[in-house]
């Protein structure tokens, strides 16, 4: 790797996360707060996970896109990342709004996620008693929870085909991301 790495006040190079903050860091994926801090134990905003993954689509960032449809992110330092993602399809938003400020759950990391690689989640798949018996579940995530099947998709692997329709594991399209 050429590009230096980059000294957040608040990421010691002994912290779990090191690693993957200097490689979001040197991708331009995330650049940290103005004051050189990273804030790696406060709640990621919505906003702030919407610049991050649009940062990966930085090729159109740039392009002008017209006829938002989220009502409550006019002039919001975000706007034209999440602009992007909804044009892309990959922020789908409530009842006309983005809510850029609300705090990320896991349902709507779960969510994008899965919109990026392109893994559609079909509630009935997981009432396949087979398909059920064999997958990785969560305590705190039983099929009542809104975001269950977003979760699901998201934990649990599996071979599907791709745009190209060429057969490839999520291991796969997750490298070429």
């Amino acid at each position: 790797d050429s590009k230096p790495t980059v000294n957040f006040s608040d990421v010691s190079s002994g912290a779990w996360y090191y690693v993957a903050v200097q490689m979001c860091a040197k991708a331009g994926i995330g650049a940290g707060y103005p004051d050189g801090s990273v804030k790696p134990n406060q709640a990621v905003t919505r906003a702030e996970f919407f610049k991050m993954v649009a940062m990966l689509y930085s090729d159109t960032l740039n392009t002008p896109i017209t006829g938002g449809i989220f009502k409550d992110i006019n002039g919001h330092w975000a706007e034209k990342y999440i602009n992007l993602l909804q044009k892309l399809g990959i922020v789908k938003g409530d009842n006309g709004s983005a809510s850029p400020n609300d705090n990320l759950t896991r349902g709507e990391t779960a969510a994008v996620m899965n919109r990026i690689l392109g893994r559609v989640v079909n509630n009935s798949s997981f009432s396949d008693a087979k398909v059920a018996a064999a997958m990785k579940t969560w305590p705190d995530c039983t099929s009542s929870h809104g975001a269950y099947a977003e979760i699901q998709e998201a934990t649990n692997s599996h071979r599907s085909e791709s745009h190209t329709s060429e057969l490839q594991s999520r291991a796969d399209l997750e490298c070429r991301l």
